[in-house]
C-alpha cells in the first residue's frame, strides 16, 4: 500500500516538473530555463528534481519521449472497414497531427532538443527515433491494415507512408522552429490534411518504381 502510494506521488512529481519545465522551455528557452525555476514552477525543491532527472538534459529527454506517447495514444486509428472510411480517418488524423504538432509547447520543447543537440546527441536522437518512430507505425500499420483488406491499393506500404508524412508535413515544421508567428491557423490545417488525402488518393496503384501497376502488368 505505502509502496503503491509513493509510485503514485512520484509519477505525479514527474508530470509536474515535466509540465513545468514545457511552460518554462517555451517562453525562456532551453539555456535560459534553469533547474531552480523548473524546481520553483512545480512546487518542489531542486533535490526533488534531481532525484527524478538527474541533468536538464535527461529531463527533457524524458519530456520528448512522454509527449510522443502521449500523441501517439492521441492519435491511434482503428482499422477502417470501407475505402471511404480509410481516407476519411487519415483526413481526420492529418488535422489533429498537425495541431499537435505545430502547439506552441511543442514547437518550444523541439527548438530546445535542436538547440542541445549538439553537445547532448541523445536529444536528437530522441527526436529522430522516439517522434518519429511511433508516428510513423501509426500510419505504416494504419495503411497496411487498409490494402491487406482490400480496401485501398497501396503496393509499397511503407513507401506511400513516407509520401503521406512528406505531404502532411512538408516544411510546416522547419518553418515553425524558425518562427513560430507562422505557423497555420486551424482552417490552415485543415486544407493541408486535405490536400495531403487527395495526393494519397491519387497515387493508388503506383509501384514502387513510381510507374503504374497497370502500365506493367503483363
Amino acid at each position: 500500500m505505502a509502496a503503491a502510494l509513493d509510485a503514485r506521488k512520484g509519477g505525479s512529481r514527474r508530470g509536474a516538473i515535466m509540465a513545468a519545465a514545457s511552460r518554462l522551455l517555451s517562453n525562456k528557452g532551453f539555456t535560459a530555463t534553469t533547474t531552480l525555476a523548473i524546481a520553483r514552477a512545480a512546487g518542489i525543491s531542486k533535490r526533488d528534481l534531481y532525484s527524478e532527472f538527474p541533468s536538464k538534459a535527461r529531463l527533457l529527454e524524458a519530456m520528448i519521449d512522454h509527449g510522443v506517447r502521449e500523441m501517439a495514444r492521441s492519435l491511434t486509428m482503428a482499422a477502417p472497414t470501407t475505402r471511404a472510411a480509410f481516407f476519411e480517418m487519415l483526413e481526420a488524423f492529418g488535422g489533429a497531427f498537425l495541431t499537435a504538432m505545430l502547439g506552441a509547447d511543442r514547437i518550444g520543447l523541439y527548438r530546445a532538443a535542436i538547440a542541445e543537440s549538439a553537445t547532448v546527441p541523445a536529444l536528437g536522437r530522441a527526436l529522430l527515433d522516439t517522434g518519429a518512430g511511433y508516428t510513423l507505425a501509426i500510419v505504416r500499420d494504419f495503411f497496411r491494415a487498409a490494402s491487406v483488406g482490400g480496401l485501398v491499393d497501396f503496393p509499397a506500404v511503407d513507401a506511400a507512408t513516407a509520401i503521406y508524412f512528406r505531404m502532411l508535413l512538408g516544411d510546416l515544421m522547419l518553418t515553425a522552429l524558425l518562427d513560430p508567428t507562422r505557423r497555420p491557423d486551424q482552417a490552415g490545417i485543415e486544407v493541408r490534411a486535405r490536400c495531403a488525402v487527395e495526393v494519397m488518393a491519387r497515387l493508388e496503384g503506383v509501384t514502387w518504381q513510381g510507374v503504374p501497376r497497370q502500365l506493367v502488368a503483363p
